[in-house]
């Protein structure tokens, strides 16, 4: 029980929902036994990841909007040229001497030659939202193989606890068949019913995990609730 709460609260915080999750039993184990994805798709899931993710996306979104800024801003003749010419009169004085007091102009030719500021800030921009998409891909990509690894190792689980159940369960109906005839005590028979719902907890938490693993694949892709899953 304290595995299977465990195991749903954990679905939930997955799913993002606010509604406890309820499984019927015959779903739950339909489920289990059905959801598959081999490694060998890791390639064809790791370029999904790319093109779904939100997180990913929304920094492809800012990495084109950086991209524009810098571009823009490459544009623009090189350095920052300034040509201002400003004239003014001043007809305070005698006309007589206008020419060579009243007028006062400043001209500067040329300001610039040296790479702009801004075009160095676009840049570093451009340049780290690139490095945080590479960092956060590579680390969403590794939870996605992580799950999917777990996926297939929960499904082996669950086949090999089934072996152990279908032996434990044989063992018991064996040792019961000896405690009738005198020839086992009833520890024995406890033993034996010990080691099958031991059995049973592991297999029912393997499956849990399964579909929890799956679950998180889904969540990863940004696929939602289209496989049907919960």
């Amino acid at each position: 029980r304290a595995q299977k709460a465990k195991a749903l609260m954990a679905l939930e915080l997955l799913t993002g929902s606010d509604v406890p999750v309820t499984i019927d039993q015959a779903d739950f184990d339909r489920r289990a036994s059905t959801l598959s994805m081999v490694v060998e798709n890791a390639p064809t899931l790791r370029e999904e990841l790319s093109q779904n993710n939100p997180q990913l996306q929304k920094l492809k979104i800012l990495i084109r909007r950086d991209q524009a800024v810098s571009d823009a801003i490459s544009k623009q003749p090189y350095g920052s040229v300034t040509l201002v010419a400003s004239y003014g009169y001043d007809n305070s004085l005698s006309s007589y001497d206008t020419s060579q007091i009243g007028v006062r102009g400043s001209i500067p030719l040329y300001d610039g030659g040296k790479l702009d500021s801004d075009t160095q800030k676009s840049r570093i921009a451009l340049s780290l939202a690139q490095k945080e998409y590479e960092n956060t891909e590579k680390q969403l990509w590794q939870e996605l193989y992580d799950a999917l690894i777990d996926l297939n190792r929960f499904d082996e689980t669950m086949i090999a606890k089934e072996g152990v159940m279908s032996a434990t369960q044989k063992a018991l109906s064996l040792m019961q068949g000896r405690y009738a005839q005198g020839l086992a005590t009833y520890i024995d028979v406890l033993e034996s019913q010990s080691i099958l719902e031991n059995a049973r907890i592991a297999h029912a938490d393997a499956k849990f995990q399964k579909i929890r693993s799956w679950i998180k694949i889904q969540r990863l892709l940004n696929k939602g609730n289209q496989n049907g899953m919960l």
